[in-house]
């Protein structure tokens, strides 16, 4: 488990991470952003208010949309380089 190693967490690429509040694994999520962030990786954090654990995979949610939106810009930043 990488969150354990801080030399592995060093390594990591740039990361997104997105959950939503009622997420049953929101609270890991943010340790690893935390985690990821003191060891100085490029790492966005997106929480959506309401939204549930792997919402984007439902494609009525207006979430959904915005959630697909930040994954394409933060490719589109990253793989542009």
């Amino acid at each position: 488990f990488p969150i354990g190693s801080p030399a592995a967490l060093r390594r990591f690429p740039p990361t997104l991470l997105i959950s939503g509040t009622r997420d049953f694994a929101m609270s890991s999520v943010l340790a690893t952003q935390a985690a990821l962030t003191r060891e100085g990786v490029d790492t966005e954090l997106h929480v959506w208010d309401g939204m549930w654990h792997a919402f984007m995979a439902d494609p009525e949610p207006r979430e959904s949309g915005e959630a697909y939106g930040v994954v394409a810009r933060f490719f589109d930043r990253r793989l542009a380089r």
